[in-house]
């Protein structure tokens, strides 16, 4: 998710130099550059990107921030806060054991 998104920016900001592309597809070969065998169409991961955006900035998506991210603009502004991280329902730093899996 984070890549797709890191990708969203990069293109937009490529889209200002290609006017006669639609944004889709020119999101389609930034994400295609880091996942080269990414089955998903330029219409669907642009909408998947949009629908991860909307999660996140209404707290239903909590992404690590590894520092390379910039989601909601000023640093901090997208912090987990304690009651989130200890919620269990958040995905955040849970760990998987491998009988939990199999």
């Amino acid at each position: 998710i984070s890549k797709l998104i890191q990708c969203h920016k990069k293109a937009t900001q490529n889209k200002n130099t290609l006017y006669n592309q639609k944004l889709a597809d020119v999101l389609h070969a930034e994400f295609r550059k880091v996942y080269p065998k990414c089955p998903v169409g330029p219409t669907v991961l642009l909408t998947k990107c949009y629908i991860f955006r909307s999660e996140i900035k209404n707290g239903k998506l909590i992404l690590r921030d590894t520092g390379d991210l910039d989601l909601a603009g000023p640093k901090g502004s997208n912090d987990t806060t304690a009651s989130q991280q200890n919620n269990p329902a958040n995905l955040l730093g849970r760990s998987w054991t491998p009988e939990m899996i199999a």
